[in-house]
């Protein structure tokens, strides 16, 4: 009998491990935003949670880097129906939702950065779940980490490559115009002169021929008439 007692209590006692894994809440809360930014301006980074279980209500502390300024109770607001709280002072913030979710972005931050440049960190702290059931879970800190560093303004590699390109596709361009003005100009210049060149060929012989015949014939009609 007392052996029985042990095996029933032994039962019991996983069975109640058992229900309690099946009932744990997982959740997950993550923050999205831009990796980078440039000094002195503002941003907004947002918070998400991610769940198999419906959650209705999430609850930690912001925290921030010196090089990001100081975060109000105007800077943080819900989104997607979920109504924030949040105390600058000492940054316990509260978010609630009376139908939950599984998933979605429950609010926005939006900051400020420093005018060095540098990297800069945001934290949620002590971060605590609830879902619709009032049940409970802990959740791990979160953080994200943020540079801050002006835009370079330098073109890059492939940008510089194709700058050269197209120079060198210009300068070809116009020394192909060149080469075939100067083919031009030089074919222009023989065409005008060769029929000239023809001209005094043919003439020339004509013209001397014709005075060596005149003086043949005058030659030969003065003997003619002295003969007479």
């Amino acid at each position: 009998m007392k052996k029985l007692y042990l095996i029933v209590m032994l039962m019991i006692v996983i069975l109640s491990l058992t229900f309690t894994s099946v009932y744990a809440i997982t959740a997950t809360v993550s923050l999205n935003g831009e990796e980078k930014v440039e000094p002195g301006t503002k941003n907004k980074i947002l918070v998400s949670i991610a769940s198999s279980d419906t959650i209705g209500g999430v609850e930690g502390k912001l925290v921030t880097s010196s090089n990001i300024s100081k975060i109000s109770e105007e800077n943080v607001s819900g989104k997607n129906g979920w109504t924030v709280t949040y105390n600058a002072e000492d940054g316990i913030f509260n978010a609630f939702k009376a139908t939950g979710t599984n998933g979605e972005e429950i609010f926005e931050i939006e900051y400020t950065t420093g005018n060095e440049e540098g990297t800069a960190k945001i934290e949620l702290k002590d971060l605590t779940v609830t879902d619709i059931n009032y049940d409970e879970e802990q959740v791990g800190d979160i953080s994200k980490t943020i540079t801050i560093a002006k835009n370079s303004e330098e073109p890059k590699e492939d940008q510089k490559d194709n700058k050269i390109n197209t120079q060198n596709v210009v300068i070809n361009t116009d020394n192909t115009s060149k080469n075939i003005s100067t083919k031009e100009s030089a074919t222009s210049t023989k065409t005008s002169s060769l029929p000239y060149a023809g001209i005094v060929n043919v003439i020339l012989p004509i013209v001397i021929i014709g005075i060596i015949v005149g003086l043949c014939s005058y030659v030969g009609y003065k003997k003619y008439r002295g003969i007479k």
